[in-house]
């Protein structure tokens, strides 16, 4: 419609940690990153956090990230609940999909680029691995495994005659391989030529393999494995030589250092139990130097530019957390943060213009106030007792709520709790427990400054706040009054038979305020008089789920939810 302004995305903050080597640092352009949120395609500049862009091609999220080695493509795999699935070549300078490929069934597990940015190998869960031509976008060779192929790696390319001759490796649960692939006369196209398997000891070694690649002057195949090791093969002789017992829960991913003067090689391997090891040696020698402990589990480990001393690395976490470290492992600065599970709901000021600062709430129980101007957090709030290491499952944060003027932010919380915390600090200065834990927490409590009754039973749902009072609402249907200076209980309104979705001041009255219920409900009150004034209601249909008011026109409520009318206005004229 004429005059009407379209929402521009500004920025994207936060990564997709489910899958494992999904945040990669460009090999060419060091300070860029890749990386993926849910089904979207992120380019962003570790140098300026501003410098984003998204792409969104994909239908389902982005399991698979590989960025060829000179810089030129990308590749991105997504997962699928069912149908075909979509494997996807990006142009890195024009950030535009170059193709769609066929050829592949079941989810990706391994992808790799040939060294020359030429052929693209990739293997998925049902065994099958493919390899297609780059310059032709098709695929020129096929290769059925019993087991799927969860790693591959590209070796040396030999360029002694004028069609080049390549060589990868591939590891699955039963084996490793070594393929050449070479140009055929015949059919005037590359293929598997030959086939070569790994001699391992005669124990067997049934591993699954995580992360690996093979050394630049192409002698050894390291590969990490979930029992937490580093195998080594050797390339020329086709032979196990080593395993390294590195952490637990899993080697994630390893990235190639460099060679020392002694010919020996560097690596650092990242593992499940979110430390990062750098290991030494060659053939049969290897030590463990260093380690460093991350925040999570290391999804994924990249050579990266920041500073320029040529030694630094980043890495991510399952934990959301992107840290830069040297490659001693003496230092580990964050650079990016992340809520690690759902992000539940969002706040700013409530009585301010300004939108530099914003708080969210996830559904772990955390409460963080963000920095928009370099997307940093200026602190963590969490709920923690004395006595007791850690924080207290107190549930699913369910609404938040910023008083800038008080420098506090107010939580509710699925447990029933409503608890107050300093903006700057992070520091818990007040609690509204339930009436059945309210003695147990607030004895045991940190910096709490008197004794509520209780906020809600079942769980709180909704928040907002006047000048004056702070008001709440329930699973169990009761819409609760406090004031905003000592947080003591003045008023309760129960004319709600279910759970309260929404409670928020009206735009031009500041002592009213509208709640909304899934009880296809939604009451007026009036908190200088503490009662009731108005009362609207469907009597067909499905459950309110949200509301807002209009600042315009004629102040108009519109409830949303899965009701037989859809979105539902209700003209504010008429209440007066």
């Amino acid at each position: 419609m004429a005059g009407e302004i379209p929402f521009e995305l500004e920025h994207l903050i936060g990564l997709s940690t489910k899958s494992t080597e999904s945040y990669v640092v460009h090999p060419v352009e060091k300070s860029k990153v890749v990386y993926s949120v849910g089904s979207t395609l992120v380019f962003g500049d570790l140098k300026d956090p501003h410098n984003q862009t998204l792409l969104s091609s994909h239908d389902s999220p982005i399991t698979t990230i590989r960025v060829a080695p000179k810089g030129s493509r990308i590749f991105t795999a997504e997962s699928a609940t069912g149908g075909q699935r979509k494997l996807i070549v990006w142009d890195w300078t024009s950030r535009k999909q170059i193709a769609q490929l066929a050829g592949l069934q079941g989810e990706v597990l391994s992808a790799s680029f040939s060294p020359d940015d030429r052929f693209l190998v990739a293997g998925d869960e049902k065994g099958m691995l493919c390899v297609w031509d780059l310059q032709t976008l098709h695929v020129c060779a096929y290769v059925r495994f019993d087991r799927p192929c969860e790693n591959v790696c590209w070796g040396l390319v030999g360029e002694l005659r004028r069609m080049p001759s390549y060589t990868f490796a591939t590891c699955s649960a039963s084996s490793v391989k070594v393929h050449l692939f070479d140009y055929d006369v015949r059919s005037l196209q590359y293929q598997i030529s030959s086939t070569h398997p790994m001699a391992v000891p005669s124990t067997g070694l049934k591993r699954h393999f995580r992360g690996g690649f093979i050394t630049e002057d192409g002698r050894e195949l390291i590969v990490g494995t979930e029992a937490g090791e580093i195998i080594v093969f050797n390339m020329e002789n086709r032979v196990f030589r080593h395993a390294i017992n590195v952490g637990a829960n899993g080697i994630v991913s390893a990235v190639f250092c460099n060679t020392e003067s002694d010919g020996r090689v560097t690596i650092l391997a990242g593992a499940g139990d979110g430390r990062i090891h750098r290991i030494c040696g060659r053939d049969t020698v290897w030590e463990v130097q260093a380690q460093i402990a991350m925040d999570g589990a290391v999804i994924s480990i990249g050579k990266c530019s920041l500073t320029g001393d040529g030694d630094e690395y980043i890495a991510a976490t399952a934990a959301g957390m992107v840290y830069n470290i040297d490659g001693s492992l003496k230092r580990r600065s964050p650079l990016s943060y992340a809520h690690r599970t759902s992000v539940t709901s969002v706040a700013f000021p409530s009585d301010s213009m300004r939108s530099e600062r914003c708080v969210t709430g996830s559904a772990d129980g955390l409460v963080r106030v963000w920095d928009l101007s370099d997307y940093s957090i200026k602190c963590t709030c969490r709920v923690r007792m004395r006595g007791v290491a850690g924080p207290v499952e107190i549930g699913a944060v369910k609404a938040v709520v910023f008083l800038e003027d008080a420098n506090q932010i107010v939580a509710a919380y699925g447990s029933g709790s409503i608890v107050v915390f300093d903006a700057s600090s992070g520091d818990e200065i007040f609690k509204v427990h339930p009436s059945h834990l309210r003695f147990l927490h607030f004895l045991l409590s940190f910096n709490v400054i008197m004794q509520i009754p209780e906020a809600h039973r079942n769980g709180a749902t909704t928040l907002c706040c006047t000048d004056s009072f702070l008001v709440s609402g329930g699973v169990d249907g009761a819409v609760r009054v406090w004031t905003r200076k000592s947080f003591s209980f003045v008023a309760q309104f129960t004319d709600h038979s279910r759970s309260i979705e929404r409670v928020f001041t009206d735009v031009a009255a500041a002592n009213l305020v509208h709640s909304i219920g899934a009880d296809r409900v939604m009451v007026t009150y009036d908190l200088s008089r503490e009662r009731k004034t108005h009362t609207h209601m469907l009597t067909v249909g499905g459950a309110f789920t949200s509301g807002s008011q209009r600042s315009d026109h004629e102040t108009e409520i519109y409830t949303a939810g899965n009701v037989v009318e859809g979105t539902v206005c209700w003209c504010f004229d008429t209440f007066k």
